[in-house]
């Protein structure tokens, strides 16, 4: 693979070392060569006095001051500060000449043993180690390493499973998945901090950022004089400046859907390039936010965009659509993009009920993206083991190949020993066993143990992926609770807590190993990194969880998906439909043989055999084109799908390609100056429009709709009168690419037969019986305004009250069409395609249990409203004609109007409405010459139904 330990696959730059220098009203020391001329055949070896890598040598210094006073008090009161309030923007704005806490204070040192001394005030001058160390406290809390523990906490409240468990168990539980991340980390840092072959992209552009702000030495590039620290401020401000009209004036430019706008009304290029609901083929967008929605594209290597986007593509743009149109798991009767989990009927999932009356079925997207997880969890541990076992193993006995860093580290600080790590490991694993046995969990004790197993066999193979790439590969979520789903079934929260235990443990603890890389390029000592971010960890737990206590508690509608500022909790409602899946139903009764998602099992063996043929090809040919395939990068290309479209990936990959590729091959000089520091400029521009947005106002209370949803036709307003105010769209409408009017419409359609059930408590608008599905889709293709929209109110409510009148169904009573009684089947309207008619009816009630709720009934209707043909509708109307004249010919007479006004005692419907009606439809021929067939079907055109 191109992430091997050989440094020729990670691109060993061949440089002369001469450069053109000029300091701060300094003198240049030598000429500068062009591009062509900088590669040199020179190579720097690891026992040289530089780096190896020219990533690391663009950005980090090859010196170090053993001298330079690091444990101080202004860094403990920075650190502390931003760990606590979370300010990680300002991190990046702290002035490198001295902060308050250096000015008046005198100069003290004092002795703590092992760890080192403590300095109150060593000088004026505020470096880049206590810097760094910061800047590594604020990633513990808030920039990398965020609680994911705290989701645990949304989806344990009253808006999801409502467990009302004690504080105490979620202070607990967020402690116990930071600290034991951050004991793994230390445990696995002869992997993945020491080796110079694992660099840590991500950390260099941190690297970058602080070397700018702390040192003033500067390289022409390519021509390009300009510093880069005014570099970084440049892009910095023109960045913030830049993103108010993605974000705020004009925010087309961040959903760049211009396909959608052509043709707002057609489903099928609205599901191929809309960017919230849809693939997002098109990759034009100009928010930076969209293209460093995964991971910042100038950090990663091109050839690992290459693996990760060529994986993306294959699953998402070709599989995805395949199963999708094919209605493959009854996907096409769902939304294509969704991370919620449905019942049968394409409602929410009950679960307290879902044994009685559903499964649990998935969107196409997030039904399939498991399946390239499960192949990502076994090609992970084939990838390291086949290229990478000879650096493992040396690691292991403590031959590591120790660059010019490492040496320097070695040389000059103690290192942290291995069981002050194994010690937190320990204390926190009896903290678990303490939490699970005190508190309503479910998780048997063994269950601690068990979880512990994953991180320790998945840590290190992670964290090398991720330490060469820049590309999470930690798809362990579905390992966890796949393991956990069949231990504990029926058991959400001590499936959520065994998920935790694990996955969440080696997740932190790759992103504890990156601070660790951090502290060992800037030559930070060991020890006093270790007391930092311990603190950090301790400090950070404790705020995110009493945050999310006091948000839950004091903001009202929290959770909920329309909630008016937007506190919808997506990760919490994200790790709630997981432990549905995996934690209540269980993986027994989705993936064992025979059950519906049974097929996506054969992605374990195909992760695990994929790797050992691209090796084995590689053993045999040599040709570099077989190490270029990365398995655990291609089968991680769908790891953020949903919430992440097309648009965030493709735009991804040609940003990358574009810097990384590109520029660095034509303009190597400006790219190693600038490349980093400009991931983190455009980082930090966005963190502050972000800020400001925050502060303002709600951000996403001030956005519009980013894509024109379909609009049904009506009657042009009139010019003088004043625009009416546009309803707001639900969440139901916008993923099904409907107005609010027109959910209006079908909601008022659906409660004509809606009836309220016991067996459906939750249902608010009720449910209709599965035989007047097909009357009720007739009836929402007619226009809202033509003249005969009343009678068919009047006619379907007539039918619907009969029906219900007739017998009170029962879950038992309705199989299908053919055991309805004929009497009862000459009231509705006979299918003009039995075909359609049975597939949906399949999906909206594949058990027959007889009902059909609110939620699917509006993704049917929506696509009936857009894929109308002219047979079938002409089929339709003639059988919605046959309804008025009881199955005559006709023609509609006003007796059959008033009949029927009269049984249905609609006092408001008067004979003078009725005779209006019959006379606007015939074009006043008369009350005597009726309505013909030929007159409805003309009235049905101007309506707009044709």
């Amino acid at each position: 693979m191109a992430d091997t330990m050989d440094s020729k696959e990670l691109e060993v730059e061949k440089v002369t070392p001469t450069v053109k220098m000029e300091e701060e009203g300094g003198e240049e020391t030598s000429d500068l060569k062009e591009p062509e001329e900088i590669i040199e055949n020179v190579e720097y070896s690891y026992e040289s006095h530089r780096s190896p890598f020219p990533e690391v040598r663009s950005v980090v210094p090859e010196t170090d001051d053993p001298s330079m006073p690091v444990n101080t008090v202004r860094m403990w009161v920075l650190g502390v500060m931003f760990t606590v309030l979370g300010s990680g923007i300002n991190q990046a704005t702290c002035l490198p000449d001295g902060c308050l806490l250096g000015k008046n204070t005198s100069l003290a040192t004092i002795s703590f043993g092992p760890l080192g001394t403590f300095t109150l005030n060593p000088d004026r001058k505020f470096n880049i180690k206590e810097h760094a160390l910061i800047v590594i406290m604020s990633n513990v809390s808030f920039g990398y390493a965020t609680a994911d523990s705290t989701n645990i906490i949304q989806a344990a409240s009253a808006n999801f499973y409502n467990f009302k468990l004690k504080t105490g168990f979620y202070v607990l539980i967020v402690l116990c998945a930071q600290l034991l991340g951050f004991g793994v980390a230390g445990l696995a840092a002869p992997w993945l901090v020491e080796p110079a072959r694992i660099i840590w992209p991500g950390v260099l552009s941190n690297c970058a950022m602080l070397e700018t702000l702390h040192s003033r030495s500067n390289t022409v590039a390519n021509g390009w004089r300009v510093s880069r620290l005014r570099f970084f401020l440049f892009v910095t401000g023109g960045g913030f400046l830049w993103y108010f009209f993605p974000g705020l004036i004009f925010t087309a430019l961040s959903y760049f859907t211009w396909v959608c706008w052509i043709a707002p009304k057609n489903v099928v290029v609205n599901h191929l390039f809309g960017m919230q609901t849809g693939l997002g083929l098109s990759p034009i967008t100009f928010d930076w936010s969209q293209i460093a929605y995964n991971t910042n594209p100038l950090l990663s290597p091109s050839w690992a965009a290459i693996n990760v986007f060529a994986g993306f593509a294959f699953f998402f743009w070709i599989i995805v659509p395949i199963l999708y149109y094919t209605n493959v798991w009854f996907t096409a009767y769902l939304p294509l993009m969704t991370s919620d989990v449905y019942d049968r009927t394409g409602a929410f999932l009950d679960e307290t009920a879902y044994r009685n009356y559903s499964p649990p079925y998935l969107g196409a997207t997030f039904a399939f993206v498991y399946g390239p997880s499960f192949a990502a969890i076994t090609s992970v541990l084939s990838h390291i083991g086949l290229w990478h076992a000879r650096d493992v193993w040396a690691a292991f006995k403590g031959r590591n190949k120790l660059d010019i860093h490492a040496r320097l580290i070695r040389a000059s600080y103690k290192q942290t020993p291995w069981y002050w790590y194994g010690g937190i490991i320990l204390v926190i694993t009896g903290m678990s066993i303490a939490m699970v046995v005190v508190y309503d969990t479910r998780l048997p004790v063994y269950g601690i143990f068990l979880g512990l197993i994953i991180p320790a066999l998945y840590m290190i193979p992670c964290g090398i992926v991720q330490g060469i790439t820049n590309v999470d590969a930690n798809q362990l979520n579905v390992l966890s609770e796949f393991i956990g789903g069949y231990l504990f079934e029926g058991r959400p929260l001590a499936n959520m807590i065994f998920k935790i235990l694990s996955t969440d443990v080696v997740g932190q603890g790759v992103y504890f190993a990156m601070d660790m890389k951090l502290a060992h390029y800037l030559k930070v000592p060991p020890r006093t990194t270790f007391v930092a971010q311990g603190v950090a960890t301790i400090l950070g737990a404790l705020t995110q969880a009493g945050v999310t206590l006091w948000m839950l508690g004091h903001i009202d509608g929290i959770c909920e998906s329309d909630q008016s500022d937007n506190f919808t909790c997506p990760n919490g409602r994200t790790v709630y439909s997981s432990s549905v899946i995996w934690g209540l139903v269980g993986p027994r009764r989705l993936y064992s043989a025979g059950k519906i998602y049974s097929g996506l099992l054969h992605f374990f063996w195909i992760g695990a055999l994929a790797p050992v043929i691209t090796w084995l090809m590689y053993r045999y040919t040599k040709q570099r084109f077989w190490k270029m395939i990365n398995w655990p990068l291609i089968f991680v290309g769908t790891y953020n799908v949903p919430p992440a479209t097309g648009i965030n990936y493709s735009s991804w990959a040609l940003v990358n390609f574009l810097f990384n590729h590109f520029l660095r091959r034509k303009f190597f000089a400006w790219w190693t100056k600038y490349n980093y520091i400009l991931a983190a400029a455009l980082d930090t521009g966005l963190a502050l429009s972000d800020l400001t947005f925050l502060t303002a106002g709600n951000r996403y209370e001030i956005l519009t709709a980013r894509e024109m949803p379909p609009k049904r036709r009506g009657a042009p307003a009139s010019s003088s009168a004043a625009a009416p105010k546009r309803a707001r769209q639900s969440k139901l409408a916008k993923e099904n690419n409907i107005s609010a009017e027109e959910e209006n419409e079908i909601k008022e359609v659906f409660q004509l037969f809606a009836d309220k059930h016991e067996d459906f408590p939750k249902e608010k608008e009720g449910v209709i019986p599965r035989e007047d599905v097909r009357k009720a889709l007739v009836y929402v293709q007619s226009s809202p305004d033509h003249p005969l929209r009343p009678l068919f109110h009047l006619l379907l409510r007539q039918q619907h009250r009969k029906l219900t009148q007739t017998t009170h169904y029962q879950f038992t009573s309705l199989r299908d069409n053919t055991n309805i009684p004929t009497s009862r089947r000459a009231l509705g309207l006979p299918p003009s395609d039995s075909t359609e008619l049975s597939d949906i009816l399949s999906a909206l009630d594949p058990t027959s249990i007889g009902y059909v709720p609110y939620n699917p009934f509006v993704s049917v209707a929506a696509a009936k409203l857009r894929s109308r043909d002219d047979d079938a509708l002409v089929a339709e109307v003639d059988d919605a004609y046959q309804l008025f004249t009881r199955g005559s010919t006709g023609p509609i007479s006003l007796g059959h109007l008033r009949r029927i006004a009269r049984e249905l005692k609609e006092d408001s419907v008067d004979d003078e409405l009725l005779k209006d009606m019959i006379l606007e439809a015939n074009g006043g021929a008369g009350l005597s010459a009726g309505v013909t067939l030929e007159q409805f079907h003309d009235v049905m055109t101007r309506a707009g139904v044709f």
